[in-house]
């Protein structure tokens, strides 16, 4: 297998982010045109495309069916949150979503068990599915899957079906996800295969002061918006621990 090359020069670095925030809010191939209009790269559409194919040949994008666009890779997106995307801006938008979070979770302190609360909010505030539960315990609530059928990704049956299969099997595959680590997971695509092929995974494990011990997360597509959803995921740590 080919060893994928690390070593990018500011401009790949700015082309590959440019395609995963396009694709992110678009759910389509990318263009060089597109990254042309919308990001200041002051190259030809010529240098634009060669970039996207080096891109491609070294494993971090992707050209579908045959589009003339690209799409990242797991790898892509794998790059793209270790190293080039950083935390998410704070604007009004976020700040509310967080302010609101807080007093979400004060409310839901008054009856921490109906650990469902969480699961509604995660999926209201992401957009996708929120999961919740206990640790060492069989049930898992989840909510959003209405989110999720509302995608793109989703329009095809055979989609609708893998994923309804991960559904069925989600109690047994989620108790990979409690381990003794802190650290926020994330699993894009087939990074985890079993889990959520084609499919973006954000968890945590919370560790109450009360000792309870419970994991949360969301999936959502691959494509979904990571920066955000890390954030959401950071703030209930740190409001739930």
């Amino acid at each position: 297998m080919k060893k994928l090359n690390k070593n990018l020069n500011e401009r790949h670095k700015k082309i590959l982010a440019g395609v995963v925030k396009e694709h992110v809010k678009n759910a389509q191939p990318v263009s060089s045109e597109c990254l042309l209009d919308h990001y200041n790269l002051d190259v030809s559409p010529a240098t634009i495309r060669n970039d996207m194919m080096f891109l491609e040949e070294e494993g971090f994008l992707e050209q579908p069916h045959m589009s003339a666009g690209r799409i990242p890779t797991d790898f892509g997106y794998r790059f793209y949150i270790d190293e080039l995307m950083g935390e998410p801006p704070i604007n009004k938008s976020l700040d509310k979503i967080f302010s609101d979070m807080k007093s979400h979770i004060e409310m839901v302190e008054k009856d921490f068990s109906d650990l469902k609360n969480v699961a509604d909010y995660l999926a209201r505030v992401s957009g996708n599915m929120g999961v919740v539960s206990l640790a060492n315990k069989d049930f898992i609530y989840q909510n959003g899957l209405c989110n999720l059928l509302d995608q793109p990704e989703f329009e095809n049956v055979e989609s609708m079906k893998k994923f309804a299969k991960i559904l069925d099997n989600m109690e047994n595959s989620m108790s990979d996800f409690f381990e003794n680590d802190k650290d926020i997971k994330i699993c894009i695509g087939k990074e985890n295969e079993i889990t959520f092929p084609d499919f973006g995974f954000i968890c945590t494990n919370i560790n109450r002061k009360n000792g309870i011990k419970f994991f949360a997360g969301i999936i959502g597509p691959k494509r979904m918006n990571y920066q955000r959803n890390i954030a959401l995921i950071n703030q209930l740590k740190e409001l739930l621990s």
